[in-house]
């Protein structure tokens, strides 16, 4: 049985590149028990990529295409968080409990090589926190 859970809360996430940690905006999600980020990459002038990656080592499950009339409905944050659902929930009907076995064996053995690398994922936070001082008062 497939399960997708998405947090709608925009979040500061990182992704593992072959030139270290890269911050992106983007939401935490769990497919089919596999705690992932994701995020909009755009592609050209009005398509875009759905980044999938692993939650904790921040290496890419899978690049989703994203066609210019998907985008396009996409105008607002609903709209967005509904279009990454539907892919999500295809990726997730795709996934056996096999593969989701493999995926975290590989992301662990994959992640302690980056870590040696790179360091430890750097911590994820919600968006608005950077605007918000001591005291609850914007910077």
């Amino acid at each position: 049985m497939s399960a997708v859970k998405i947090d709608p809360q925009e979040k500061y996430i990182w992704v593992a590149t072959d030139k270290g940690w890269r911050k992106q905006v983007g939401f935490t999600a769990n497919v089919n028990e596999i705690a992932v980020t994701l995020f909009a990459r755009p592609r050209h002038l009005f398509s875009a990529d759905l980044v999938v990656s692993l939650l904790e080592s921040g290496i890419k499950l899978v690049e989703i295409p994203i066609s210019v009339n998907e985008v396009m409905k996409s105008d607002t944050k609903e709209a967005t968080l509904s279009l990454f659902i539907r892919n999500l929930q295809i990726l997730s009907d795709e996934l056996n409990p096999e593969m989701v076995q493999k995926i975290g064996n590989k992301e662990q053995s994959e992640y302690d090589g980056y870590k040696t690398k790179y360091g430890k994922r750097p911590l994820i936070t919600i968006v608005d926190d950077e605007w918000i001082g001591e005291g609850g008062k914007a910077q």
